[in-house]
């Protein structure tokens, strides 16, 4: 079954993430933005009924102070866009990541839905935002590429309810094999003789920039972010035809 939940603040107290965003649109020096107002949407594969959702939504989701909530079994048929509920207040951007980018939130979910005792096959999170004032065409794609959404990692929708977003979850498992490079022969270094090994192996080091002592530490004592910048490094220094990169480079900082 496919489920949307949304999640919105409370009338009354202060909603902090459209304040915020509200403040960074005056910054940008954009004045026509009179307030914002913030939801986060779950979209959700799972084989549950409504009432086990509203436990999902109560229990996982939603603030009981601070929030309230809708719980929506959406249509399996082919959805076509239509205009947002509430995006005659003003102008509506919704932004969610791309397919096959990682969200931790939508892992955290999926994990604490299971905690619950009830079985979910995958979920998809969209931050949705209602913009009230005249906002002209630019000025809302300026708001939504420069101060909301990474187009790197994040679609962006504008003034429409976003089709169903999740998609069944790929297990995988990740499984790393390590290749003594002192002992391998040319073939197991892929056609990279020795001598250009040796020649490049200082310029790896220094294009990963690990913290100082952790290049001569097993690889399994690595941080995640460590590990991506160590393989994107050795990437790079093979004489590739075709280089294929993800979002890998949202571990690195301005240098990297």
């Amino acid at each position: 079954m496919l489920w949307r939940i949304e999640i919105t603040t409370k009338g009354g107290y202060a909603d902090v993430e459209g304040q915020t965003v509200l403040s960074q649109i005056r910054d940008f020096g954009i004045a026509s933005v009179h307030s914002v107002s913030s939801a986060v949407i779950y979209d959700i594969i799972a084989e549950l009924n409504e009432e086990e959702m509203e436990r999902v939504a109560r229990e996982i989701l939603a603030d009981a102070v601070l929030n309230e909530y809708s719980v929506t079994r959406m249509s399996e048929e082919p959805q076509q866009a239509r205009p947002h509920e509430r995006s005659s207040k003003g102008r509506a951007i919704q932004i969610s990541r791309k397919p096959g980018v990682m969200d931790p939130v939508e892992q955290s979910a999926l994990k604490a839905i299971r905690d619950l005792g009830f079985e979910a096959q995958s979920v998809k999170t969209i931050r949705n935002y209602v913009l009230e004032g005249k906002v002209t065409d630019e000025e809302l794609d300026t708001i939504a590429r420069k101060i909301l959404a990474n187009e790197v990692i994040e679609d962006v929708t504008f003034d429409i309810d976003p089709p169903f977003q999740a998609m069944p979850e790929v297990e995988y498992e990740f499984n790393p094999v390590t290749v003594d490079i002192l002992d391998a022969d040319d073939e197991t270094l892929l056609g990279i003789s020795r001598k250009e090994i040796n020649a490049r192996t200082q310029d790896i080091i220094d294009f990963a920039d690990l913290p100082a002592g952790f290049i001569d530490q097993p690889v399994k004592r690595y941080s995640s972010g460590m590990y991506a910048r160590l393989a994107f490094a050795v990437a790079i220094h093979v004489d590739a035809d075709i280089l294929v990169v993800d979002e890998i480079l949202a571990v690195g900082d301005g240098a990297f």
